[in-house]
């Protein structure tokens, strides 16, 4: 019994993502923004960080950031 529901627990977690890869990008982005203002830094060091952490150009970033494009496929498309 015990195999079966541990089989049972490993499917689940195969076929459920965790949210954040559903999530859009440009729905989090407020938030990174506003924490690091909090901070005393700027946008424009936010998305120095997140182009180099992705080798996304500023172009592409504010791209993904209007078509609302969700963690899993930014990711999936970043250059890095």
């Amino acid at each position: 019994m015990a195999c079966r529901l541990k089989g049972a627990v490993e499917a689940r977690r195969n076929t459920t993502k965790h949210r954040i890869y559903t999530t859009s990008r440009a729905s989090v982005y407020p938030h990174y923004v506003t924490k690091a203002e909090k901070k005393g830094r700027t946008k424009a060091e936010v998305d120095a960080i997140i182009r180099w952490l992705t080798g996304c150009s500023q172009e592409e970033l504010d791209a993904y950031l209007e078509q609302q494009t969700d963690f899993e496929t930014f990711s999936a498309e970043a250059p890095n």
